[in-house]
């Protein structure tokens, strides 16, 4: 869902069509229900590193399509409902999930510990051994022409924004997991 949010996102940003922002909104609650709030943790940063890598002049019109009301108002509608309910089913809910599961967690604090702690280079050999099988791919842009490589420059600079900052933001994360560098797989 996080990488079907930022693609929509990316699509929505380059074709200015309102639909794509309304469905990498939608993509992204589904995300923050599946995953939690580490998917807007890496939503954000990853579409404002890209905004800010490209250099897009029109940051005004990217914010208000980032922002579309329709597409905040989706978002609310889609994610609110589940966590209401189980704020009110569950009087310990609020704190456990959103301190305990995510700040906490962040900060390599969770009770209980049910994580790793390691270096800030701790998922570099992780990634490289995930990419282990793709190595000969590296070998495919000698093959490919210039105006395809142009073309498909500003693609490649969202991606490398969909594996760097991740990257960075589970570097400096106190608590590590092997499977957290998973999500730079699909970009890389």
């Amino acid at each position: 869902f996080i990488y079907a949010a930022w693609l929509m996102t990316y699509q929505g940003l380059v074709s200015r069509r309102r639909i794509q922002m309304i469905a990498a909104a939608i993509c992204l609650a589904l995300a923050v229900l599946s995953k939690g709030f580490v998917a807007l943790a890496l939503y954000g940063p990853v579409v404002v590193a890209y905004l800010a890598w490209s250099r897009r002049r029109e940051w005004r019109d990217a914010l208000r399509a980032f922002f579309d009301p329709w597409a905040v108002a989706t978002f609310l509608a889609v994610l609110l409902p589940w966590h209401i309910a189980a704020m009110q089913a569950l009087p310990d809910f609020a704190w456990f999930y959103f301190v305990n599961e995510h700040i906490y967690r962040f900060l390599g604090m969770r009770q209980p510990p049910d994580y790793f702690t390691g270096s800030v280079f701790y998922y570099l050999p992780r990634l490289a051994l995930m990419f282990l099988p793709w190595l000969p791919l590296l070998a495919l842009p000698r093959f490919v022409t210039r105006d395809i490589r142009a073309a498909d420059a500003d693609l490649s600079r969202f991606l490398w924004c969909c594996v760097l900052t991740p990257l960075v933001f589970f570097s400096l994360s106190r608590a590590k997991a092997k499977y957290y560098a998973v999500v730079c797989g699909p970009a890389l």
